[in-house]
C-alpha cells in the first residue's frame, strides 16, 4: 500500500505537525511523495481544505480533509465519482485525484482526498444532485 506524509506548519494537521496517511481507495496511477502544507484555503464544519506542495516533484495539490464520519463518506464517494465517472475528464476538465488516503489518529479516522491544485476554490457550496458511483 502507498503512504503518504503531510507536513503542516504549526501543527495544525489533527494537531499534529505531521500524518502519515495510507492509499485505500481506488485510483491507482498517481504516486505522490511527501507533502508540504502550504495555506489554509477553506474549512466548514463539513471539511478542510489545504494547499500544499508535494516536494518531489513540485507540484500543487490541494488536500481535503474529512471533519465529520459523514464527510468522510463523502469523500470517499467523490474519490469513486473521479475514478469512475470523470475518469476522462481528469486533468482537462476537472482535477487530476491523486486518491483517497486515510490513518487511525487518536481514535477517530483521518480522511484526505487528495486532487490536484486548480486555482482558487468554487466561492460558494454547489448543491449538486446525486450522482450513481456504483
Amino acid at each position: 500500500m502507498q503512504t503518504l506524509l503531510i507536513s503542516f506548519p504549526d501543527g495544525t494537521g489533527c494537531g499534529k505537525s505531521k500524518l502519515q496517511l495510507t492509499r485505500t481507495g481506488c485510483s491507482a496511477d498517481a504516486k505522490l511523495h511527501d507533502i508540504r502544507v502550504q495555506e489554509e484555503i477553506y474549512n466548514t464544519e463539513h471539511s478542510i481544505i489545504y494547499r500544499a506542495i508535494e516536494t518531489t516533484p513540485k507540484r500543487s495539490v490541494a488536500l481535503k480533509f474529512a471533519r465529520t464520519p459523514t464527510a468522510l463518506v463523502d469523500l470517499c464517494s467523490e474519490e469513486k465519482v473521479y475514478t469512475h465517472k470523470l475518469f476522462d475528464l481528469q486533468g482537462t476538465v476537472v482535477p487530476h485525484c491523486f486518491g483517497f488516503y486515510e490513518e487511525l489518529s487518536g481514535g477517530e479516522t483521518v480522511g484526505c482526498l487528495v486532487l490536484e491544485d486548480r486555482g482558487e476554490p468554487v466561492p460558494e457550496r454547489l448543491e449538486v444532485p446525486p450522482i450513481d458511483v456504483s
